[in-house]
């Protein structure tokens, strides 16, 4: 486990890994490709990432599993205003705003679930032509395979963490992008989370001010009441004695890592 000082800020995870490890640039590459290294809990595979200050790189002794692609997204609900999808864990929803320059193909090391948005509903589209034309064919009657076109962009309405897995909302169109967006702002929908927790969970609502630096570093509630307002309501769905409870969450606010942080300082 390595703790990014301010020294190595700026520098490339491999050339990191290489003054850490003191391994030569081939085996500090081969590392990150071969996904055996984390940055703040998150697999990342490209070498050339730049770290910053307060980064906590991991060496995992084992390969972690493949990240999902294309193939992992599964298409809920589709029209020509919204997409709904069932997003696999491992894969970040959108990517963050340090990384809106980098080239095409180093976006492609690591793509984000709303980049790969277009080629997937360009491909269930074309299947869904496909069984179309087949159902309204005669029988024994051959035709071309649909071509799968790529979709428009799409707009994301709201976020899960990269290890949530769950249903997420897109918007694939500019009007239709700021109806639901004004619909979470109001709290119109309903975010419901299943999580797993350690101990025997009760029901209640938990309420407190998330601030981004509770003074080590990392996101966490404040004490005097500044930050953000956040509120879980938990309801346990099932207990496994007395060592977990399966959890269920609603949210009121969408926080970064609230249902995390918020379960875990309940303890």
């Amino acid at each position: 486990l390595f703790h990014v000082a301010e020294t190595a800020a700026g520098r490339t995870l491999a050339a990191f890994l290489r003054g850490q490890l003191a391994v030569s640039w081939a085996a500090a590459e081969k590392l990150v490709r071969s996904r055996r290294v984390t940055i703040h809990g998150n697999l990342c595979t490209d070498a050339a990432r730049r770290l910053k200050s307060g980064d906590v790189v991991k060496l995992l002794d084992l390969a972690a599993e493949a990240l999902p692609d294309s193939r992992d997204v599964r298409i809920v609900h589709l029209d020509d205003a919204v997409v709904i999808v069932d997003k696999p864990p491992g894969i970040t929803t959108t990517r963050h705003h340090d990384e809106a320059g980098w080239p095409v193909r180093r976006r492609q090391i690591q793509p984000t679930l709303d980049e790969l948005l277009p080629a997937v509903i360009g491909r269930y589209q074309a299947t869904r032509a496909g069984r179309h034309r087949k159902a309204s064919r005669p029988a024994g009657q051959a035709g071309p395979s649909p071509k799968a076109r790529r979709s428009p962009p799409v707009r994301a309405v709201h976020r899960i963490d990269r290890e949530t897995s769950g249903l997420l909302v897109f918007a694939r169109t500019v009007p239709a992008s700021r109806i639901l967006a004004e619909q979470f702002r109001q709290h119109a929908t309903q975010r419901r989370y299943l999580t797993v927790a350690v101990g025997r969970v009760g029901k209640g609502t938990i309420i407190s001010h998330l601030i981004r630096d509770r003074g080590d570093g990392r996101r966490g509630s404040s004490g005097e009441g500044e930050g953000k307002r956040a509120v879980t309501h938990v309801r346990p769905v099932e207990h496994f004695g007395d060592a977990y409870t399966l959890v269920e969450c609603r949210l009121e606010t969408g926080r970064t890592h609230q249902i995390r942080i918020q379960l875990a300082e309940s303890g």
